[in-house]
């Protein structure tokens, strides 16, 4: 099997999805599936640099990056068009066509658009879809867009039941779809001792509205005792929050770190003793994987979070402390319940533990590549 994982946006990225994008190829390859990755790349970035920037190892024998062109630029005046990527991409694989005939392939993406461009290209071999999330959220109705790429796919791998059951729901789909959770990777470190005095609470991710960071600010002057540290998130958006955090008499209490490189992200994880994910029963939330759960998760560290469908489903033995989503009181309360009980959180980062090597990158490689096996024939 031969694996082409087409990506339209420029490594680094910043985004979460970039290391989603990344550690698939990478741990596809080290299980010996020759993988090619059609993607940007920005100036400066050797295929073994960017490996190292997400903190992971030398580049594996079987894994390929292929350097595609692009129009995307962030900055004052963004550009923001697929066209010259989608047009060099068709033009790739017409001159590969030949190979690919002989092939047993499989073009993976995570990208609605290329669902159309990968059907021409594939010259009959399977086109898999990765769906971590559906316009349909923006829009506020079904996309007779997302419909057709839905149809186009050879098959979808959805990432939480919760978007497997709503994509049925208002999509019904011929195409088959099977769920395939996110992964992260168990964090070497020392068991949990329990909380430090003061304690520290870090939130990382985006900052955007339904990431819920605002009602964590909020329950701020409702949490006894520790410092929070927030990563992630634009310039902008830092802004307003420092000035809520102001506004609220928290702004020494709380320090905002903007966006880190992701092999930073660990130590931060590693020196919490609570970390939170604050997101709202609103837009998408309910419904798509948290890949800041993950990492918690890997982290071994206390772990308290909104009750929403997505998050529910993956804790299955109390690893976590769910709040009602949207209430700065609960979230104190939840807050408090831990780091005032230091047999409670060594027993939540405990378990958040456990549950984190139930979905480490190998294992959700090799049950990716049984999907693949068994549902693409190849």
């Amino acid at each position: 099997m031969k694996i082409y994982y087409l990506h339209h946006l420029p490594f680094p990225w910043g985004r979460a999805h970039d290391v989603h994008v990344i550690k698939t190829v990478y741990y596809l390859a080290r299980s010996g599936i020759e993988t090619l990755l059609l993607a940007p790349i920005k100036k400066g970035f050797s295929l073994h640099r960017l490996l190292t920037y997400y903190g992971l190892g030398q580049p594996p024998y079987e894994l390929r990056f292929i350097p595609f062109p692009t129009l995307r630029k962030r900055g004052f005046i963004p550009i923001t068009s697929n066209a010259l990527y989608d047009f060099i991409l068709y033009l790739w694989f017409l001159k590969a066509k030949r190979a690919l005939n002989r092939e047993k392939a499989v073009l993976l993406f995570s990208e609605k658009r290329l669902t159309r461009i990968a059907r021409k290209c594939a010259h009959g071999q399977p086109a898999v879809f990765e769906i971590h999330g559906l316009s349909y959220f923006k829009r506020g109705k079904p996309d007779p867009r997302e419909k057709e790429a839905l149809e186009e796919a050879s098959l979808g791998l959805v990432t939480t039941q919760s978007l497997k059951n709503l994509i049925a729901k208002i999509y019904g789909p011929s195409t088959p779809l099977i769920h395939l959770p996110l992964a992260s990777e168990p964090m070497d470190s020392q068991p949990y001792t329990g909380p430090k005095d003061p304690p520290l609470m870090v939130y990382v991710g985006q900052l955007y509205e339904t990431q819920g960071v605002e009602v964590l600010l909020r329950a701020m002057p409702h949490i006894k005792k520790g410092q929070l540290i927030v990563i992630g998130g634009q310039k902008k958006q830092v802004k307003k929050l420092e000035k809520l955090a102001l506004e609220l008499g928290q702004g020494n209490r709380i320090a905002f770190l903007g966006y880190q490189p992701h092999r930073k992200i660990k130590n931060y994880l590693l020196a919490a003793d609570l970390l939170i994910l604050p997101a709202l029963s609103e837009g998408k939330q309910p419904y798509v994987a948290h890949q800041k759960l993950y990492e918690y998760f890997s982290a071994g560290r206390p772990i308290i979070a909104s009750d929403l469908p997505s998050i529910r489903e993956e804790i299955t033995k109390d690893e976590a402390l769910l709040f009602p989503p949207g209430d700065p009181e609960t979230l104190a309360k939840a807050a408090n319940e831990v780091l005032l009980q230091p047999k409670l959180a060594r027993e939540l980062a405990r378990k958040a533990f456990l549950r984190a090597k139930q979905f480490d990158w190998p294992a959700r490689t090799r049950k990716l590549i049984r999907i693949l096996e068994e549902t693409c024939h190849v």
